[in-house]
């Protein structure tokens, strides 16, 4: 099937007046992790259950999602038992083929992981993540990160080139070059890692907010954007993926919904 060129997807004619929002919530019960994640276009949930250092289990759950195939990938979610708990978010990533998870799902499950771990170092029962990203003028934005409700991180961005930072140890890196994950794993310690690594992801997720997502009809036609990045985009699912409609949100007008809650806490 043709792909469409880049000219061809469609765009919103409100893009440069909002911003894109994204919430993580992880909040540890006895031997499980309950985490969510919320931003414009996604929605989804995981529940962890850990015993002697390892991931004993780990159930997904879909709330809002992008395409209709997405739901498929809450079973996979599974490939991560077994997994020693580690700090480190890359390690997470070396254990299963996150381009067959859902990225988002993957991403939370993955926090959770790290998140018990830390509970084991004798870290807080809670954390959250509050990440916003205005629209691009004339292509710059200011990326910002709390941490718990405290400012962390904030990067003054040109396309994908970090130009100032707070901390400064940011500047000049480029998001889209692969050696950034292995600074990031290799030089900073385990919580500004992880909080780096969060915020790299909102910046190409918040990319989409251009994009009129409810006038794709079908995955295809955002195929070359995104590569083979997720089990929505793999091969094999692409072909019957369609959008669902009504699925995007304003969070800088409505705010995210994510609250500490415990409803996944009982396993099913």
């Amino acid at each position: 099937m043709e792909q469409p060129s880049k000219s061809r997807i469609p765009l919103r004619s409100d893009y440069g007046r909002g911003a894109y929002i994204r919430r993580i919530q992880l909040r540890a019960q006895g031997d499980s992790v309950r985490g969510e994640l919320e931003d414009d276009f996604h929605h989804f949930a995981v529940t962890l259950w850990y015993e002697d250092a390892r991931v004993s289990d780990v159930q997904g759950e879909e709330i809002r999602v992008p395409w209709t195939t997405c739901p498929e990938s809450v079973a996979l979610i599974a490939r991560l038992r077994g997994l020693p708990l580690t700090r480190s978010l890359t390690a997470v990533a070396r254990y299963t083929d996150p381009r067959r998870q859902c990225t988002h799902l993957f991403d939370i499950a993955s926090l959770a992981v790290c998140h018990a771990a830390r509970l084991a170092e004798g870290g807080a029962a809670e954390r959250k993540y509050d990440i916003s990203l205005p629209d691009r003028f004339e292509g710059r934005s200011h990326a910002r990160l709390a941490r718990d409700g405290e400012p962390m991180l904030g990067w003054l961005l040109q396309g994908l080139r970090i130009l100032e930072s707070e901390p400064k140890t940011f500047a000049g890196r480029e998001l889209s070059d692969a050696a950034f994950n292995r600074w990031v794993a290799t030089e900073l310690d385990a919580d500004l890692a992880e909080a780096a690594l969060v915020l790299r992801r909102a910046v190409f997720i918040g990319l989409g907010r251009q994009y009129d997502f409810d006038r794709m009809r079908r995955a295809e036609s955002f195929a070359q954007m995104v590569g083979a990045a997720c089990h929505t985009f793999s091969a094999d699912v692409i072909g019957r993926a369609r959008r669902v409609t009504g699925s995007v949100r304003e969070l800088a007008n409505e705010g995210p919904r994510v609250t500490p809650n415990s409803r996944c806490n009982e396993k099913k």
